[in-house]
């Protein structure tokens, strides 16, 4: 029997599959940790794409990717959009730990050969 069609699947491997999908992209990544770095899990717009050399249109894809797998919610204080980590998940928020601890660990290994070969 093939398992071409996501059905064959349980609904919790499905869901695992679209988080890791959700982190499969370095900005996105980038946005998830610095929001796990913070108390809150909170940051407005500004403090969320600092340094993120793209274009405000595709910085606004990457939002909406992680708002639709239900990783960050978005709120508004005064005039400004604030960007949260979805907290009622503690499973999901300790596997986006695991995640991040564990890129941090492969990093601090030199890896940048290995990416610059995969990327080239």
């Amino acid at each position: 029997m093939a398992f071409s069609k996501l059905t064959e699947f349980r609904s919790h491997e499905q869901h695992t599959a679209l988080i890791c999908q959700a982190l499969s992209h370095p900005v996105r990544i980038r946005m998830v940790s610095r929001l796990m770095n913070r108390q809150d899990y909170t940051l407005d717009y500004d403090a969320l794409v600092a340094n993120i050399p793209l274009k405000s249109s595709t910085i606004s894809q990457h939002i909406s990717y992680l708002r639709k797998r239900g990783i960050i919610e978005y709120g508004k204080d005064n005039s400004q959009y604030v960007y949260r980590l979805v907290t009622k998940n503690k499973c999901l928020l300790d596997c986006l730990q695991a995640i991040i601890s564990i890129s941090d660990h492969l990093s601090d290994h030199n890896l940048d050969k290995e990416i610059s070969r995969m990327i080239a």
